[in-house]
């Protein structure tokens, strides 16, 4: 009969700030309807962080079962930076259907907790660490809508 181990981890990371943000767009037309639009926009938030980690670890050879359960709130700052161009072609004034990429960056934007000495026999934990990444997304969408006076209301998918 072979030993069997195993663990189990549940991690929560909640995330909420505040900040400035500047940001600046263009649109460059090309005739026919069509254009190239761009946005990029830099904020940066004060963020608070409610980090929890329930870890359970079992070691079949010893049958010992190992417990940790960690609670932790911080602070800090994100820098962000956004960014998105699109190719857009407009009929009859009214109508558009736009395909671009976006990009966004938030640096150290991701929090959550470490514990390097874990000990997953004994139940022996060392202080813990709080580790910071960055969160880094891209993709392509699909932007359509319809033009009612001066103002645009748009449905956007695939993004």
């Amino acid at each position: 009969m072979t030993d069997s181990d195993w663990a189990q981890i549940a991690f929560k990371s909640d995330m909420w700030g505040a900040g400035p943000m500047v940001g600046f767009g263009g649109e460059l037309k090309l005739g026919r309807g069509i254009t190239i639009n761009s946005e990029a926009s830099l904020s940066g938030a004060v963020a608070y962080y409610d980090l929890k980690r329930n870890e359970t670890n079992f070691n079949s050879s010893l049958q010992r079962t190992a417990f940790s359960n960690i609670s932790a709130d911080t602070y800090g700052f994100v820098p962000m930076v956004d960014a998105s161009i699109d190719i857009t072609k407009t009929r009859n004034d009214r109508y558009f259907l736009g395909f671009g990429y976006t990009v966004s960056a938030w640096l150290g934007g991701a929090r959550s907790i470490s514990i390097p000495g874990w000990d997953d026999v004994d139940d022996e934990t060392v202080p813990f660490t709080i580790e910071s990444d960055d969160l880094i997304t891209q993709g392509i969408y699909v932007r359509a809508g319809v033009k009612f006076g001066h103002h645009d209301t748009e449905i956007t998918g695939l993004k």
